[in-house]
């Protein structure tokens, strides 16, 4: 939970939501959209029938060292 998801649903087939992942069951996937505000931010709960592509984010690449040499 609380990773970057983006998900593309039958409702929105050419369009990707994307958001951080609150809570996931057999049955839904909730998430806060980007751009909800911070505070008392909403969630999205998707049902899991409805997905037809889920990725996730699991980290980014960093160039720490570019330019040191």
């Amino acid at each position: 939970m609380g990773v970057r998801v983006r998900i593309r649903t039958q409702v929105t087939p050419g369009d990707w939501i994307k958001g951080v992942l609150a809570s996931a069951d057999s049955g839904s996937l909730a998430l806060v959209p980007e751009g909800a505000p911070p505070v008392g931010a909403r969630t999205l709960q998707v049902p899991i029938e409805s997905v037809e592509r889920f990725e996730l984010q699991t980290g980014k690449k960093h160039h720490a060292l570019l330019g040191l040499i």
